[in-house]
């Protein structure tokens, strides 16, 4: 027994170790918050003196946190809410031609998304531009819908051929078609993989960056990230109002992965299966 758990304890080590590499970044955002400006400099690394809380108001004040925050949610809602429906609806029509060549031959070139990398930069602008949707959030969740694509079909479609046949068989045999067996057979079983979706989709496009940057240019429109960068001035940034801000717009979408993460894990686990 005493072998056993010598054997183990360099595993258990590397864990830890890995576990406080992970959270170092979350230390350093919550104690440079709650320090003034000026212990920032003399002392980065060390807890606060005096917790400075007014931090947390003048970010959300200087950083136009709530406006910003307001377009953010309403690009990310609505991205959700379209990735979830138009994905499950693709990945389920791929998945009924899976077994053909060109069903197989989909997925391959959908799958080669997630490896090409995004070029091209001039002709996109241009493209929106022809297309009336540069600057105007709708090109946004455009841009953040199609990019979703390759990692939602890849875990939904292996979700989708990890569910038992017959339960597409007895519903078809009571008369169902294929979108009702969709909606009533199969999203109640692919529920955490839907889940893991939104998540993954939720978290990209809260805290998207470069989207922003490259297709919106009022600044009425810009997104959190981008207003963040209102901290930063000419000559000098003010990190703790920097890191209060980060620290308010990163807390909900912690709050939510922590709440749905064993969905996150499962729905990983069973497309790596399929």
């Amino acid at each position: 027994m005493e072998k056993k758990t010598l054997f183990n304890l360099p595993g258990r080590l590397l864990v830890y170790l890995y576990a406080v590499f992970l959270l170092s970044p979350m230390y350093v955002i919550i104690v440079t918050a709650l320090k003034t400006r000026e212990e920032v400099s003399t002392n980065p690394l060390g807890l606060p003196k005096r917790i400075a809380f007014e931090n947390f108001y003048h970010a959300i004040v200087k950083g136009e946190i709530l406006k910003y925050g307001l377009n953010s949610l309403i690009v990310t809602c609505i991205s959700v809410l379209l990735v979830i429906l138009l994905n499950t609806l693709c990945a389920y029509g791929v998945y009924r031609i899976f077994h053909k060549k060109l069903g197989a031959l989909i997925y391959a070139v959908i799958m080669l998304g997630m490896m090409v990398p995004t070029v091209g930069y001039v002709p996109i602008i241009l493209l929106y531009r022809k297309a009336h949707l540069y600057n105007n959030l709708s090109g946004l969740i455009v841009a953040t819908v199609a990019g979703s694509v390759p990692f939602a079909i890849f875990i939904l479609v292996g979700f989708l051929r990890s569910v038992p046949k017959e339960l597409e068989e007895a519903a078809t045999i009571d008369g169902c078609k294929d979108l009702q067996i969709l909606r009533y057979v199969l999203v109640p079983v692919i529920m955490p993989a839907l889940v893991t979706i939104a998540i993954f989709n939720l978290i990209s496009s809260w805290n998207n960056l470069f989207q922003p940057l490259l297709l919106i240019r009022k600044k009425e429109l810009y997104t959190i990230p981008i207003g963040l960068l209102n901290f930063r001035g000419k000559y000098s940034t003010e990190y703790n109002l920097l890191f209060a801000a980060v620290f308010i717009v990163s807390a909900p979408v912690l709050i939510i992965y922590f709440k749905f993460q064993k969905n996150f894990v499962e729905s990983l686990s069973g497309s790596v299966k399929a």
